[in-house]
């Protein structure tokens, strides 16, 4: 016993640690495991993103912009008016995708979104014709969307595709984008651009989705499986959709939440955070570390919006010039992308709403 030895001067049972969490009141909040999930016969306990979690620390804000590239999202639904804008058609997929990623919390209506505040820009693209959409991403980024989301393919290296996703993350956007729903490593774009934010998908039993594309370096995976959030039937309609597609808006609504709690961040340091909070999947295919199945692991708010706090410290540096003194092992190799429809300087200031 350590009561009466020298240089004790108090003992006291250490209890558990709390986390504080915020539940929204949204009526179908519960049928949102993805957000937020205790177990049951059917799920595994806690393969969600700790979001009521993330959201005592942060719900959002109208300063931050969600791009959502789609098939258009429904501007007069409950659950995201007023804060549509952009084009006019809408979709059931778009509108699906919009609600996961920033449908308004803890308003007694349908679900919440990862972010309750954000404005969703709603960026139309023709199905028929994949030349549409590089003018959607570079207007997105020119109207001061913060985070691309991007719940769509094509098989072919685009160049011009290509160069717009290159032009967004050099002006510092956040461009998220969907793996494809083949169980296949084949790729596809623009998931398999080097410079864009891929995202697989994650089931409730939190293993990879067994229609979940993998490889080329996947990033994360999110929850995908059996997802609740708004359809486009009429402006009160909700349901439950599967993919890829609706992993990726759950990473941009947590991108978005890491904007709207520091505005300073840079695209580089919210992904990397988003990388490096997540909760590793082990379960075969995947592997303990990173995979080629899930990445770093399915994501999880509360443990990103943590490493901008105590303990922890974000540092930012900038460096010009240098030298080398002393170089060992074998050499590393560099992959440079040229890209003649971006010009050379520094990055404009993002553009915000008030």
């Amino acid at each position: 016993m350590l009561e009466g030895e020298n240089g004790v001067l108090l003992i006291e049972r250490c209890g558990p640690v709390r986390t504080e969490a915020f539940f929204p009141n949204d009526t179908g909040f519960y049928h949102q495991w993805g957000l937020h999930n205790e177990g049951g016969d059917w799920i595994v306990p806690d393969a969600d993103i700790d979001a009521p979690e993330a959201w005592e620390f942060e719900t959002g804000s109208s300063n931050t912009i969600i791009a959502i590239i789609d098939l258009g999202v429904r501007a007069d639904h409950e659950d995201l008016t007023p804060r549509v804008y952009g084009d006019p058609e809408y979709h059931y997929h778009g509108t699906h995708v919009a609600g996961i990623a920033a449908a308004t919390g803890n308003n007694y209506s349908g679900g919440a979104g990862v972010n309750w505040h954000a404005m969703i820009l709603n960026k139309v693209y023709d199905s028929t014709d994949h030349e549409s959409l590089p003018p959607l991403i570079v207007s997105s980024v020119n109207m001061g969307a913060d985070v691309i989301n991007n719940s769509w393919s094509v098989d072919d290296d685009n160049l011009t595709i290509a160069s717009a996703v290159a032009f967004a993350v050099k002006m510092d956007r956040v461009f998220v984008a969907a793996k494809g729903n083949d169980d296949s490593s084949d790729p596809l774009y623009p998931a398999d651009y080097p410079f864009a934010f891929s995202v697989a998908a994650s089931n409730h039993r939190d293993h990879r989705c067994d229609f979940s594309n993998y490889g080329n370096g996947v990033d994360v995976a999110a929850p995908g499986w059996g997802i609740f959030s708004t359809f486009a039937s009429t402006p009160y309609a909700y349901g439950w959709d599967q993919g890829t597609s609706m992993a990726a808006p759950f990473v941009s609504g947590i991108a978005s939440l890491l904007q709207a709690h520091r505005s300073d961040l840079c695209n580089d340091d919210i992904l990397n955070l988003i990388r490096f909070s997540a909760d590793d999947i082990d379960e075969n295919p995947a592997s303990p570390g990173y995979d080629d199945y899930t990445g770093w692991g399915r994501v999880n708010a509360r443990q990103a919006l943590d490493f901008l706090h105590p303990p922890y410290s974000l540092d930012q540096y900038t460096r010009i010039g240098g030298w080398v003194h002393h170089t060992d092992g074998p050499p590393l190799t560099w992959t440079f992308f040229d890209n003649p429809y971006i010009y050379n300087g520094d990055l404009p200031p993002k553009k915000r709403t008030g």
